[in-house]
């Protein structure tokens, strides 16, 4: 019988006021535009959509010296000027929401880590330009300080910052390939793909969508199905699973952190972990297909939950699993 763990939820802080974020009180300003692409047309997160839906957009921020969590709203149209002290900071990802009859929800994962000096100091990170189709996620940073300090230059002045510019720094690559090929592209990779998962399906532990069966022991053994093509080889990744609400009426998403495993040319569709995962704690994983120097995206799960008055879905998740107290 496969148990679920109960989630271990992080309730995000949001960020205090411009009153409060003073810099005798430590803090200092990143600022930057959000460029966000849904299917070759840009989307202002701060009003109705084209359904009369609500829809907002929102980050999250940790501190890596302290591990809080925060969430940061997008103002229309895109733009962001968030009060953070002094420090090191990574940018976890996002949560896109549509809210209407029926609710939808996007999450992604970004991590990019920034640096906010010192305190009275307002960094330029970068404007970030996120396109979205379907399920792929394409992240770039664009350098445009001489607008984006015009643009600022109101809220600058009022708060006596001085500017500075750091831009946002990408997670470091660690895969080697040169091409890549859709994993439901069934020609290449001999899969099939369906509503529940695009890509290989997980078979222990059995964490689809939202789901985190507590394994045996801390070195779970990751088993999923094989595609039918010869000469294959299968990549691995596995992350930290943060749960995250905004705030004391928000609802919980999941959310991909850090990235602790990555192996590549698995000849097998099964991994162990080399050394114990930490106890008590919720993980992602997910697989990609390789042939050569030719590998497949990352698969995916997705879910459809209706209830009496509202719907939920959500789609491009990763596979989960809690390993157990101790």
């Amino acid at each position: 019988m496969t148990m679920l763990a109960s989630a271990c939820t992080n309730v995000a802080q949001p960020p205090p006021s411009e009153e409060v974020a003073t810099a005798a009180a430590n803090y200092g300003r990143a600022f930057g535009r959000i460029i966000f692409i849904e299917d070759g047309k840009e989307v202002d997160w701060s009003g109705l959509d084209s359904k009369l839906r609500s829809q907002s957009l929102t980050f999250f921020v940790r501190s890596i010296a302290s591990g809080e969590i925060q969430y940061m709203a997008i103002e229309s149209p895109g733009g962001f000027f968030w009060p953070l002290t002094a420090g090191d900071y990574v940018i976890i990802g996002y949560q896109a929401t549509r809210s209407g009859a029926a609710s939808e929800y996007h999450t992604a994962r970004l991590w990019t880590t920034f640096t906010v000096s010192r305190p009275g100091e307002a960094v330029y990170i970068g404007d970030v330009r996120i396109e979205r189709r379907g399920q792929s996620i394409r992240v770039s940073t664009i350098d445009q300080y001489s607008e984006a300090v015009k643009r600022e230059e109101g809220r600058i002045a009022a708060a006596n910052l001085q500017v500075s510019k750091g831009l946002m720094r990408g997670e470091a690559e660690t895969a080697s390939y040169k091409w890549i090929v859709d994993v439901c592209n069934s020609f290449y990779w001999e899969l099939k793909c369906d509503d529940n998962f695009r890509g290989v399906e997980p078979l222990e532990p059995l964490g689809a969508a939202g789901q985190y069966p507590v394994t045996q022991d801390l070195m779970p053994m990751l088993q999923w199905k094989p595609t039918s093509r010869q000469g294959v080889t299968y990549d691995i990744e596995i992350y930290e699973s943060l749960t995250l609400r905004s705030g004391l009426g928000g609802g919980s998403r999941s959310l991909r952190g850090a990235r602790i495993v990555h192996v590549e040319g698995l000849r097998e569709p099964r991994y162990k972990p080399a050394t114990p995962l930490p106890p008590g704690r919720q993980f992602q994983w997910t697989v990609r297909l390789r042939n050569g120097d030719t590998v497949s995206t990352w698969s995916t799960t997705s879910h459809f939950v209706f209830l009496v008055i509202a719907a939920s879905r959500g789609a491009g998740q990763y596979f989960g699993f809690n390993t157990p107290d101790k």
